[in-house]
């Protein structure tokens, strides 16, 4: 009978564990700095300001030392920068404006082999030499590298941001020259 009370008790503080234990895992996981969630306001900007970064086909020109693009891309940015409060949101605009600037040097790169293509076509005709570079440029694996690894982190971005979340995709760290700069410890 002492047994019998023994293994009770014990099968009821096992019981209480597991339901202490499950209404634990219930709850939110606490959030590192790294793991801060954005708010829905500066979520929502951040996603539109990234919509115009990956639509951004603009050439840069430097002002300063810096590739400055599209006023209507830095006015996105900056309006979702004006919603940050917290660290995390700061840090996400930094990384915005980070590869922003990344995606202008991209485009560069992009105008630059454009040019080439052109000129080494020695067509007189300027349609005919625009449609052959075009042609040269969907076959150029530099090109299709350099668009592939802006489409995997412009995708894993945004889904950070739809999820509200703000630690930065792997996929840009690996792509963003600009985004590893600002990762380094200071």
């Amino acid at each position: 009978m002492k047994q019998m009370k023994q293994l009770l008790l014990a099968l009821g503080l096992m019981a209480a564990c597991l339901a202490a234990s499950a209404q634990e895992s219930k709850k939110p996981p606490k959030t590192s700095k790294t793991q801060a969630a954005l708010s829905e306001a500066y979520a929502k900007a951040a996603l539109a300001a990234l919509t115009t970064i990956k639509t951004d086909d603009t050439v840069p020109h430097i002002e300063d030392g810096k590739p400055l693009g599209d006023k209507n891309t830095i006015s996105a940015i900056d309006a979702a920068g004006a919603l940050g409060q917290a660290p995390a949101e700061t840090e996400t605009t930094d990384a915005l404006n980070a590869i922003y600037r990344d995606k202008l040097l991209d485009n560069d790169r992009r105008n630059t082999k454009k040019m080439n293509y052109e000129s080494d076509s020695g067509l007189e005709d300027e349609g005919t030499r625009e449609m052959t570079a075009a042609q040269e440029m969907l076959s150029d694996t530099e090109l299709i590298e350099m668009d592939q690894k802006e489409k995997a982190c412009f995708d894993a971005m945004d889904t950070m941001l739809q999820s509200h979340s703000s630690n930065l995709p792997p996929a840009c760290l690996s792509w963003s020259p600009a985004l590893k700069a600002l990762q380094k410890p200071k």
